[in-house]
């Protein structure tokens, strides 16, 4: 899960990750090709996992973004 807490030497943290519920059709990374970016609030998400989500109708996908850096800017 993107949201678990890491552990380091350094100190520790969470990551920054966003659940995009669409019937666009996101790419995560495979082969020949770059997972998608989702531009949200000024800071980019890299789409990490899909998923079916059937709850909503045929053809609806849980995207999990993360982003890209490790501190975002405040709002």
């Amino acid at each position: 899960d993107p949201h678990d807490l890491v552990r380091t030497p350094e100190g520790q943290m969470t990551g920054n990750c966003i659940s995009v519920i669409s019937r666009f059709r996101f790419r995560a990374s495979g082969n020949g090709y770059q997972p998608d970016m989702i531009l949200y609030n000024g800071v980019r998400f890299t789409v990490k996992a899909l998923k079916r989500w059937d709850r909503y109708g045929a053809g609806f996908l849980l995207a999990v973004a993360e982003s890209e850096h490790a501190a975002d800017p405040a709002p």
